[in-house]
């Protein structure tokens, strides 16, 4: 259903109009239970534009202690946790809630985008305006698409009954659609409104029949903040302990969902938060390990650690000619190194599998001719020749995605070594900083960038990460083993400051690969990353005891990283937030 088509020969519904305010992809009566994270205007709500600035900034975080009762005290909880940033759902979690919710598999909009972290990883935003027009559209097919499949909760076929037994139906319909779609039951007042909503509007203002206007109330509720965002705010004030507001069982099902799953709850475990059993470390641990030892679960396994790493969607990629690099070439590279995540975590989750393993799969010609691989393609396990390949760092996605158009590579990969499996911070280069020297055939890219990190300018910055990316020096643009550069033989070795004070020489990124591999410091960081990447946010010093919990799961031995996973859940960061500012409290409440 186009814009153009559903106001065609009628006055705009309200739906509609509500849907056109930038930045709040939702309709007025949805607000009418105290929705905070719009600024501004929303026709129909009452709410004025001054009052509607003084709510919470959405940036902030805005959940709440809400519906089913509340969590006990997590151990050591010290203090509130860091804000929950109030997010939409990306455009993995929304097409996977959409194909589990509908079973449609409707595009989405491109103009919906997601964005980089300062931590380096995806996230998604508020809403602009331009968005929330592809949404429209969007929200508007998927319920076409798929009506049929959830007709049958409201016990109605689309014809043969009455008018009163089919508004009856439509009061089922939305109980059970409401709870799957808003991940939580919805109160009365919210089914009293879309009822009222389906029936003065969609029956008898627009004369839709039964089958239509439950296709207009799926169209009506996909459009709502309830879905749209990670909602967690209840209609009444939230209780503080210590200052932290201890997250509901709803609210504890879909952070369970969307992590491992990046999708809706399924009906086990909102059955589970119904009757009141996501409350406390047990249960939720129970429902972690369940979700994550699903097939669902390698979502997140293959989410985190690629995006850890700095593997990237390569296949947007340009490469210089000589690569004959193409788009599909890209995504079998992806594709290879998220079935390698698979492997380990179907394996033991070993973190030094990850960075050592020389097996792999591979089903592309052009990926096998970059790794010098002539037997079979297919889903059969090989392995690589261990001297030239170990892990996902020497993974052609990781040295592709880590590689300019042009062979400029020790710098950037050297920088992902430091930033993302050290934890270190890097401060952005001078702007007087010159670039360096164009490639030279007749020089290899060690020379010519040893030349151009003695520069002044650039001196301080490239020691911290310019010696380790010389690791990397035997593989090209496209992750290609060499041995000849600039017509001379390739030296990769290599110098890496450990946190320790301690220097490690490798000779080349198979051996850095199996130093970072039994390093304190990578475990210590792969905990911190894991928390980012679950908050979405930066760790702060409030978020301290969750950091303790999973750094207490790396440290020491080779961590199983589905242990790691799993101990998130029952940290205070996870079952827990703190106030957002502005946010009205009804007690503060001393343990």
């Amino acid at each position: 259903m186009s814009r153009k088509a559903r106001s065609s020969g009628r006055k705009e519904s309200d739906m509609t109009r509500c849907v056109q305010f930038p930045a709040c992809v939702a309709v007025a009566l949805f607000f009418s239970a105290g929705a905070a994270g719009c600024t501004g205007h929303i026709p129909g709500s009452g709410t004025s534009p001054e009052r509607a600035t003084n709510q919470p900034d959405p940036t902030q975080g805005t959940s709440t202690g809400g519906a089913g009762g509340e969590m006990a005290p997590a151990a050591n909880p010290a203090g509130p946790p860091g804000t929950r940033p109030l997010r939409r759902l990306s455009r993995d979690e929304l097409a996977n809630t959409v194909s589990d919710l509908l079973g449609a598999s409707t595009p989405l909009p491109a103009t919906l985008t997601d964005m980089v972290s300062p931590s380096g990883f995806q996230q998604s935003g508020n809403i602009s305006k331009v968005e929330a027009e592809g949404l429209i559209d969007w929200t508007g097919a998927v319920a076409a698409a798929g009506v049929e499949k959830v007709l049958p909760l409201s016990g109605c076929s689309a014809t043969g009954a009455t008018r009163t037994a089919e508004d009856a139906c439509a009061r089922t319909f939305i109980a059970a659609f409401g709870r799957r779609a808003f991940r939580r039951p919805l109160s009365q007042i919210e089914q009293d409104e879309l009822f009222t909503y389906y029936a003065d509007k969609l029956r008898t203002a627009l004369a839709y029949d039964h089958r239509t206007a439950i296709s207009g109330l799926v169209w009506l509720m996909l459009q709502s903040p309830r879905f749209l965002y990670h909602w967690e705010r209840s209609a009444e004030p939230a209780q503080a302990v210590n200052g932290r507001i201890a997250l509901g069982p709803h609210e504890i099902a879909a952070r369970l969902s969307y992590l491992f799953w990046s999708s809706m709850p399924d009906d086990a475990l909102l059955d589970a938060a119904d009757a009141g059993n996501l409350s406390n470390t047990e249960q939720i641990d129970a429902q972690a390990r369940r979700l994550l030892a699903d097939d669902k679960g390698a979502r997140v396994a293959e989410n985190f650690i690629l995006q850890w790493v700095g593997i990237i969607d390569v296949s947007q990629m340009t490469k210089a000619d000589k690569y004959a690099f193409t788009a599909p070439l890209g995504a079998a590279m992806v594709a290879e190194s998220k079935r390698s995540v698979r492997a380990v975590f179907a394996n033991d989750g070993s973190l030094d599998r990850l960075f050592t393993s020389s097996a792999t799969t591979i089903d592309d010609p052009n990926l096998a001719k970059i790794y010098g691989y002539t037997g079979a393609l297919g889903n059969t396990p090989v392995t690589l020749d261990p001297t030239q390949r170990a892990g996902l760092l020497t993974s052609a996605a990781f040295l592709t995605s880590q590689t300019l158009h042009s062979d400029l590579n020790p710098i950037k990969r050297g920088l992902a070594v430091v930033q993302r499996l050290l934890c270190r911070t890097i401060p952005s280069a001078p702007a007087n900083v010159p670039p360096a020297k164009p490639a030279d055939p007749n020089q290899s890219t060690r020379k010519r960038l040893t030349e151009h990190d003695q520069n002044a300018c650039a001196i301080g910055c490239h020691s911290a990460f310019s010696p380790v990316g010389m690791a990397f020096e035997h593989y090209d643009g496209v992750g290609a083993y060499r041995t000849m550069d600039g017509g001379e033989p390739v030296d990769s070795s290599a110098t890496i400051q450990l946190a320790s004070g301690d220097s490690v020489n490798v000779a080349d990124a198979v051996e850095l690969s199996r130093v970072l591999a039994q390093s304190e410091e990578v475990r210590a960081c792969v905990a911190r990353q894991w928390l980012r990447f679950v908050l979405q946010r930066s760790d702060t010093d409030a978020d301290q005891p969750s950091l303790a919990v999973t750094q207490g799961i790396t440290m020491g031995k080779d961590p199983d990283l589905r242990v790691l996973m799993a101990a998130i859940t029952t940290t205070p960061a996870f079952i827990s937030r703190s106030p957002s500012p502005g946010e009205t409290i009804s007690a503060e409440v001393q343990p």
